[in-house]
């Protein structure tokens, strides 16, 4: 787009003013928008919509700001009740690290991070568990404690990763399955001795 096409188009694309004869106007080289050169420069690229040479938008996760906060700049820390920002995820007065930007109450974040701190032994015990429910001489006792302790530990097994639920539950299916058969094995020894 020649300047006195761009003098004629007579608005910047960005920032909706007049493109004065004296500024420096540049055209988008894809659409031919024009713009002013300080627009051009500050948005890197095109602000049309669609265009090739429009900027790489941010990604919502990494501007996001909490539903709920919407409109506040601030929310306090849970854990020393210190004003900070709504999007941080560490608080500046403690140093408490924060693994969501949602604004949390103090005993919600007690809880988290009390289930943080237990997710390392529960790994060890299912790992554990596991083992005692696939070898056939503690399977029948194995099962019956991977049972209970599964149903009593559920939510602290649901906040590791998929594996650790799903071994836990291969190791009580195993445990039972290794039960089943002993006791049939011991029906049938049991059967052909007597006869």
């Amino acid at each position: 787009m020649s300047e006195s096409t761009l003098s004629e188009a007579g608005t910047c694309t960005i920032c909706l003013t007049g493109i004065d004869q004296d500024g420096e106007p540049v055209a988008c080289p894809a659409c031919q928008a024009p713009y002013h050169l300080e627009c051009w420069t500050e948005n890197h690229g095109c602000g049309v919509y669609g265009c090739q040479h429009a900027p790489q938008v941010e990604l919502r996760t990494q501007m996001e700001i909490p539903v709920s906060f919407w409109g506040q700049e601030n929310k306090p820390c849970p854990s020393c009740r210190q004003s900070i920002a709504a999007a941080a995820l560490r608080c500046r007065h403690c140093g408490v690290i924060f693994t969501s930007a949602q604004p949390q109450d103090a005993e919600s974040f007690r809880a988290k991070e009390n289930l943080t701190a237990r997710l390392p032994a529960t790994q060890r015990s299912i790992k554990i568990l596991f083992v005692l429910c696939i070898l056939p001489f503690t399977a029948p006792l194995g099962a019956l404690v991977a049972a209970i302790w599964y149903a009593l530990r559920r939510k602290e097994v649901r906040a590791l990763p998929a594996f650790y639920g799903a071994l836990c539950k291969i190791g009580i299916g195993i445990g039972l399955l290794e039960t089943a058969i002993i006791i049939l094995m011991s029906l049938l020894y049991n059967t052909s001795h007597a006869a």
